[in-house]
């Protein structure tokens, strides 16, 4: 009976490893991606492309994250103020874009959320606002609106990562 009870609990142990296991190597391993000044950590799940309107462009299989960096000189040729806060600027990204959303702060970290439709599909988006010495910074999370839910606690992490060199 005592190996009978130990066996299954074996099995039980390899079966709850082989779970855990599976599941992180469908997260990935970490991996900084780096462009201009700015690095970002996602895992080896996403793939780098090129996208004409953004700085930097990434995609996995749940996500896209786009970077777009818009330097002081553009911002003065756009008639805009190149002090503004980040706050100030993801306003002004609202309101030019005609989005229905809030600029809402987490910390050190600016942003709003909102929901688009495109092709007959529901995205959920997350752009987050950076301010440097010389740019501005928008990195948007981009995903199914159903995974909105699941998936956020990972698009925060992964803009509480970002750094400047």
């Amino acid at each position: 009976m005592k190996k009978t009870l130990c066996r299954i609990l074996l099995l039980t142990i390899a079966v709850l490893l082989l779970l855990t296991t599976a599941a992180c190597s469908r997260q990935g391993k970490t991996k900084v991606f780096t462009v201009e000044e700015l690095s970002i950590t996602l895992t080896d799940a996403f793939d780098e492309k090129n996208l004409l309107t953004q700085t930097a462009y990434y995609e996995s299989e749940d996500m896209l994250v786009t970077v777009l960096r818009e330097s002081d000189a553009t911002l003065r040729s756009e008639s805009l103020d190149p002090e503004m806060s980040a706050a100030q600027y993801a306003e002004t990204v609202i309101e030019m874009n005609q989005i229905n959303a809030a600029v809402q702060t987490d910390g050190d970290l600016t942003y709003f959320a909102f929901r688009q439709e495109i092709s007959g599909e529901s995205c959920y988006y997350v752009a987050f606002i950076y301010k440097t010495e010389s740019a501005f910074w928008m990195i948007q999370f981009v995903c199914e609106a159903g995974d909105a839910e699941e998936l956020q606690p990972l698009i925060f992490s992964y803009a509480k990562n970002v750094t400047f060199a």
